[in-house]
């Protein structure tokens, strides 16, 4: 249910754009204000779509499961930002109507979803702030787990920040809406590709050196972006 609620409520942020759009009443504050609501919805389905994976597929698939949303999650971006510019080339308002859609599709798919996607709760005393208090003093006797939230952070400001640079960069070198669209989705198909790889990588990697590699090594190629004017080496 929540799964469903969320993804309604993201169709009608968005739905609140494309009528500004047609109104030609569209202002910063209301395109901010949808930003955040749509990202906020979106995080939390985020997060409700792990534990609804695990109700679904058994144990023995769950990683093979996991890397699949992870490439569908990489496909949408590939597919999806390359239309998001042509569509918006055409009209403004029109990948905003076609997010609605997508958004509605997307709940009303969860909505036939007959598997309980949520474990039976146990009927107990609750206790909030001492379950809080329990989670995070056994987060900090894990040093390698303690640490991971941490550099999430970090990364996932770095690269939502830097989504915005790119486009501000592809700008200043004249692209347009449609070819920001297609250096944006590249990024997708790199994701796809890692995708694919991660099962078999982690099975001969340990997970602590396969999370340092990827931070050294996204160090190492993002300072090339402050260098160059190409929008397809931007890509």
């Amino acid at each position: 249910r929540l799964l469903v609620l969320l993804g309604v409520g993201r169709a009608l942020a968005l739905a609140s754009l494309v009528v500004a759009f047609g109104l030609e009443s569209v202002t910063l504050p209301h395109v901010l204000a949808v930003a955040f609501v749509d990202g906020m919805l979106f995080v939390a389905g985020d997060l409700g779509e792990l534990p609804a994976i695990r109700q679904v597929v058994g144990r023995g698939q769950l990683a093979a499961a996991l890397s699949l949303a992870e490439g569908r999650a990489r496909a949408a971006l590939l597919v999806g930002r390359p239309l998001g510019g042509a569509l918006f080339d055409v009209l403004r308002s029109l990948p905003f109507a076609v997010d609605v859609l997508t958004n509605g599709l997307a709940a009303a798919a969860v909505a036939l979803i007959r598997t309980p996607l949520q474990d039976e709760r146990l009927a107990r005393e609750r206790r909030m702030l001492h379950d809080v208090v329990e989670g995070a003093v056994w987060l900090w006797r894990q040093p390698f787990l303690r640490l991971i939230p941490a550099l999430s952070l970090g990364v996932n400001a770095l690269f939502q920040g830097l989504v915005l640079l790119i486009i501000v960069a592809a700008r200043d070198v004249g692209a347009s809406a449609t070819l920001i669209g297609a250096i944006l989705g590249i990024g997708g198909a790199g994701g796809i590709a890692g995708a694919v790889a991660a099962p078999f990588v982690q099975r001969a990697v340990p997970a602590k050196r396969i999370l340092v590699g990827a931070i050294w090594l996204w160090a190492l190629v993002l300072p090339a972006l402050a260098v160059t004017t190409n929008p397809y080496a931007l890509a």
